[in-house]
């Protein structure tokens, strides 16, 4: 028996789920199918932080560490949110990428690069089945600052579990994102 929350069956259902509480018709069904995705995110969470600790040892980094599951009222909230015009901010709750995150404080700019550039290298992530989903600068706010003043860089990672056997994957947990 697994200690991590599965995904619902069906994709299409969670979209479907987050469309109605955007539109502010959601059953209590909804909510809930919406927080097993979001709390599915738990073992996607766990690999990636288990797998950048090792690579974080690795190397003589000064890093401050944390993750992070998304809160459901945060989930909710973002959800809910509209545009100038009225419209839903987020369109597709199964495809936000943002439900399981872990962050990295380095002492310094060059600590950064240069863990990104190792850690996506091709020696280091032969062996990996996860895959970036961007290019790299598409979430630089290093490079080009947020409106808000926010400064960071994120990568995001299509998760592509491996079972046991290594040539056998987790279908359920395929392509959740970090």
């Amino acid at each position: 028996m697994s200690i991590w929350s599965p995904p619902p069956e069906s994709k299409s259902q969670v979209k479907r789920a987050g469309k109605r509480i955007a539109d502010g018709v959601g059953t209590t069904e909804d909510f809930d199918l919406v927080d097993q995705w979001r709390s599915s995110h738990g073992y996607v969470i766990n690999t990636f932080q288990i797998w950048l600790k090792r690579k974080i040892a690795i190397k003589p980094y000064n890093v401050e560490f944390a993750q992070r599951l998304k809160r459901r009222n945060t989930v909710i909230d973002k959800l809910q949110r509209k545009n100038d015009a009225g419209d839903p901010l987020i369109a597709d709750v199964s495809a936000m990428h943002d439900f399981a995150g872990c962050r990295m404080i380095f002492e310094n700019l060059s600590d950064l690069h240069d863990f990104r550039d190792y850690v996506n290298s091709t020696a280091v992530m032969k062996n990996v089945k996860h895959e970036l989903r961007y290019p790299r600068e598409k979430y630089d706010y290093i490079e080009k600052p947020k409106f808000t003043g926010y400064r960071g860089i994120h990568d995001v990672y299509r998760h592509l579990p491996r079972g046991s056997n290594r040539a056998e994957t987790k279908e359920g947990l395929k392509n959740l994102a970090l």
